[in-house]
C-alpha cells in the first residue's frame, strides 16, 4: 500500500516537472519574441546612409572632425559648438572610422554595446535563480521589457549617439562590484569602466556613486579602492582635456549644460511615461524594503535595486532639461525589467507556505502578460524602400555637387560625400537658445567657403530667411529624393539653394 501511494506521489512529481518544463519552453519563446523583433530591426535598419534620427549625422560628424585634426571643445571658434557630451563616443566613432566612417559603423557600436549590456543582465538574473530552467525564462523576460521599451526610449538602443555605451559602461562596472571577491584585476576593471561611463555621459555619476557607495558598505577596502582609482583616473582624464582644449572642455560638458534650463512639469511627464509603460516600477522600492526587513533581500538584488533608484534623476533630470527627448529615459527603462525579476526571484527564494512553483513562476505569467499588452510593430521602425531609394539618390546628389555644401540638419551629410568645408549641426544652435545664448548660421555659413545650402522649405528661421536673401533657388528637391527621418525630431530637406 505504501509501494502504491510511493509510486502515485513519483508520477505526480514527474507530471508536475514535465509540466513546468513544458510552461517554461513556452514562456521562453514568448519572452524571446520582442527581443527578436528589436534585433531584426536593428539589422535591418544598420546599414541604412542618412540619418534615422536627426542627430545621428552630428554625432558622426564630430568624429569626422576629430579624424581631420579639428578642434572639438574649441571656445576661440564661433562657427563650431559641439554636442553637449564628454569624449569617450566621438573617441569610439573616430576610432572606428579609421576603418570606415560611416552610419552603420557608428551603429554597429551602438548595437555590440547594447548586446553586451543585455547579456550581462540577463546573466544577473540568470545566476539568482535556484534552477537553469527558471533563471533562463526570468532573465528572457528581463530581456523581454527592455525590447518592449524600444519604442518609448524613441528606438534609440542602436543610434548613433551615446546613450547605450553609456548603459553598458555603467551595467558592466556595476556587475563587477557585486563579487563577494574583490581582486586588484576586478578592482581596476571596475573604475576603468565607471571612468569610461562619465567621459561618456555626465549623468553616468549617478550610478557610477551609487556603486562606489555601495562597495564601500558591503566590502569597504575594495569599495574604497574602487572610489579612490575611478576619482583619481577620471580628475587626471578632466585636468588632460582642460589642458589640451585650452579650457574648453569644462566650458561645453559642465558650464554650458549647467546653464540650461530644468522644466519641473517635465518631471512629472517623464516618470508617468515610465509608469504608463511599466506600472509594476511603483512596488520596486517598497516591495525591496519589505525584503530587507525580513531579511530575504539578497546582495545583488539590493546593489541593482539602487541602481534603478539612480536611474531616476539620471532620467529625469535630462528629460526635463530643454530640448530633452524620450531617450533619456532609457536607464529607468532599461533597469526596471530586471530589477523586478531580481526581487521577484528573492520573493520566490523565501517560504510561504504555498508551492514554490506557484511563487516562482507567477511573475513570469506577469510578464508574458506584460509583452502581450506590450506588441512591437517591427515595421515602424525599418526605413522602407522608398526611404532607402530616396537617401541613395540624395546621397548620390550631394556628392556631385561642386564647391562645398552645408545642411544644418543633417551635418554628416556632405562630408559623408566628400565635402570637405566646415559644418555645424543645428542642435548645437538650439542649445545655444536654451542656455540663453545664440550662435549666428549666417555669420558661421560665410566662414565655411561652402556653395550650396540644403534647407527645409517649411523651415523660416533665421538661417533660412538669410538664405532666401542671399542665395538662389537652384533646384526643388523631388519626392524621391526626400528622405525622411524615423524617429526624433521629423526633419527632412527639400530645397537646394546656390549662393550668389
Amino acid at each position: 500500500m505504501r509501494w502504491q501511494r510511493s509510486e502515485s506521489s513519483s508520477r505526480r512529481a514527474t507530471a508536475i516537472d514535465c509540466l513546468v518544463i513544458v510552461f517554461g519552453a513556452v514562456s521562453a519563446s514568448w519572452a524571446a519574441f520582442p527581443i527578436a523583433i528589436v534585433l531584426y530591426a536593428m539589422v535591418a535598419r544598420a546599414g541604412f546612409p542618412f540619418d534615422l534620427e536627426w542627430c545621428e549625422g552630428g554625432s558622426m560628424y564630430q568624429a569626422y572632425r576629430v579624424l581631420h585634426g579639428l578642434p572639438l571643445y574649441a571656445r576661440t571658434d564661433a562657427s563650431w559648438a559641439p554636442f553637449p557630451y564628454p569624449p569617450a563616443h566621438t573617441l569610439l566613432l573616430a576610432l572606428l572610422g579609421m576603418i570606415r566612417l560611416d552610419f552603420w559603423m557608428g551603429r554597429l557600436a551602438s548595437i555590440v554595446s547594447f548586446a553586451i549590456m543585455c547579456a550581462i543582465l540577463g546573466r544577473e538574473v540568470f545566476i539568482r535563480a535556484k534552477s537553469k530552467l527558471h533563471g533562463t525564462v526570468a532573465g528572457l523576460f528581463a530581456l523581454s521589457v527592455v525590447a518592449c521599451a524600444y519604442p518609448v526610449i524613441g528606438q534609440w538602443y542602436d543610434l548613433v549617439r551615446v546613450d547605450s555605451l553609456m548603459m553598458l559602461l555603467c551595467i558592466g562596472g556595476t556587475s563587477l562590484v557585486v563579487a563577494e571577491r574583490m581582486t586588484r584585476a576586478r578592482v581596476l576593471a571596475a573604475s576603468v569602466l565607471f571612468t569610461m561611463a562619465l567621459f561618456t555621459k555626465q549623468t553616468s555619476v549617478f550610478f557610477v556613486a551609487w556603486a562606489c557607495l555601495f562597495t564601500i558598505v558591503s566590502k569597504p577596502k575594495a569599495g574604497i579602492a574602487v572610489s579612490v582609482v575611478t576619482l583619481s583616473m577620471t580628475l587626471s582624464l578632466v585636468a588632460f582635456a582642460q589642458w589640451f582644449t585650452g579650457g574648453g572642455f569644462w566650458f561645453w560638458v559642465v558650464t554650458n549644460l549647467a546653464r540650461q534650463q530644468v522644466d519641473t512639469e517635465r518631471l512629472t511627464l517623464g516618470l508617468t511615461t515610465v509608469l504608463r509603460f511599466a506600472p509594476f516600477a511603483a512596488a520596486i522600492p517598497p516591495l525591496a524594503i519589505i525584503l530587507g526587513a525580513r531579511k530575504l533581500l539578497s546582495a545583488r538584488a539590493a546593489l541593482w535595486t539602487g541602481s534603478f533608484l539612480a536611474s531616476i534623476p539620471a532620467s529625469l533630470l535630462p528629460f526635463a532639461k530643454a530640448g530633452g527627448y524620450l531617450n533619456n529615459l532609457m536607464p529607468m527603462l532599461v533597469l526596471v525589467g530586471p530589477v523586478t525579476m531580481l526581487l521577484a526571484i528573492d520573493l520566490a527564494n523565501a517560504s510561504w507556505g504555498v508551492p514554490q512553483c506557484v511563487v516562482r513562476w507567477l511573475p513570469v505569467l506577469g510578464m508574458g502578460v506584460f509583452v502581450w499588452l506590450n506588441p512591437l510593430n517591427p515595421e515602424s521602425f525599418v526605413p522602407g524602400v522608398r526611404n532607402y531609394r530616396a537617401a541613395k539618390k540624395l546621397n548620390t546628389f550631394v556628392r556631385e555637387l561642386k564647391g562645398g555644401v552645408v545642411a544644418p540638419y543633417f551635418a554628416f551629410l556632405p562630408a559623408r560625400n566628400g565635402h570637405v568645408n566646415p559644418h555645424w549641426h543645428r542642435m548645437v544652435v538650439l542649445d545655444a537658445y536654451y542656455r540663453g545664448d545664440s550662435m549666428n548660421e549666417a555669420q558661421i555659413f560665410e566662414t565655411t567657403g561652402a556653395r550650396w545650402a540644403l534647407v527645409q522649405s517649411a523651415d523660416n528661421g533665421p538661417f533660412e530667411s538669410y538664405v532666401r536673401r542671399h542665395f538662389v533657388l537652384s533646384r526643388r528637391l523631388p519626392g524621391d529624393m526626400q528622405v525622411h527621418t524615423i524617429t526624433g525630431a521629423l526633419a527632412a530637406v527639400d530645397e537646394l539653394w546656390e549662393k550668389r
